[in-house]
C-alpha cells in the first residue's frame, strides 16, 4: 500500500523500497505505465514544488535518518533561496515582467512552505 503521508511525489519510490525490503520484486515486461506529465501539478506551480520537496524530505527522513533528512531540507531551502535571488535579479533587470514576478513569488512561497505535514 502507498503511504498516505506522501502526496504526489516520492510515494512510488517509498513503496518500491518497502516492497524490495520484503523481498517482493515483480517484473512484468508486458505491462506499461503512461505518465501524463504535469496533469496533477500544472494548476498551482508553487504547491507542486513545495509538495515535491515535502515528499523528498519525508522519504529521506523515513529511510535515511535524521541527518540525511536535515541535509536534504537545508539543500532544498538553499536551492529555493538561490532561485529566489536569481529570479529577483532577473526580474529587476528585465523590468519586472509578469512571468519574472511569478517566479520570484513561486520561490518565496516555497521557502515559506511548512517543513512538517501536508500543505493546505
Amino acid at each position: 500500500r502507498f503511504d498516505e503521508r506522501f502526496f504526489l511525489y516520492c510515494e512510488d519510490t517509498d513503496l518500491c523500497r518497502r516492497l524490495r525490503k520484503r523481498g517482493r520484486i515483480l517484473y512484468v515486461p508486458s505491462l506499461s505505465v503512461v505518465h501524463d506529465l504535469g496533469s496533477s501539478s500544472s494548476q498551482n506551480r508553487w504547491r507542486a514544488v513545495a509538495r515535491y520537496n515535502h515528499g523528498k524530505e519525508l522519504y529521506f527522513r523515513l529511510h535515511h535518518g535524521w541527518a540525511a533528512w536535515a541535509l536534504c531540507l537545508v539543500l532544498d531551502r538553499l536551492g529555493a533561496l538561490l532561485r529566489l535571488v536569481v529570479w529577483s535579479l532577473i526580474a529587476l533587470a528585465s523590468g519586472l515582467r509578469q512571468e519574472r514576478r511569478s517566479q520570484v513569488a513561486l520561490f518565496a512561497r516555497v521557502l515559506a512552505a511548512p517543513i512538517f505535514g501536508p500543505l493546505k
